[in-house]
């Protein structure tokens, strides 16, 4: 799932991220702002780079400690 393209945010009506496109991060996958090992999202990243609703519905988006494969539900 890539961050800017598809849709992924389940609060905003468009179900996408509104924040505008960072050329440098455009093609990047939502993997991307995932800690896997500690199966938490990368919260100062986030905030970093999102504007703050739309980081404030990526953190709220609740993800498996049990680390299962990728796939779009």
């Amino acid at each position: 799932v890539q961050v800017w393209k598809d849709k992924w945010i389940p609060k905003l009506d468009t179900f996408k991220i509104t924040t505008p496109i960072n050329p440098l991060l455009y093609y990047e996958n939502v993997s991307t702002i995932i800690d896997k090992e500690r199966a938490v999202w990368k919260s100062k990243l986030i905030n970093s780079i999102f504007l703050p609703h739309d980081a404030e519905s990526i953190l709220a988006i609740p993800l498996s400690s049990a680390s299962p494969m990728d796939q779009r539900v």
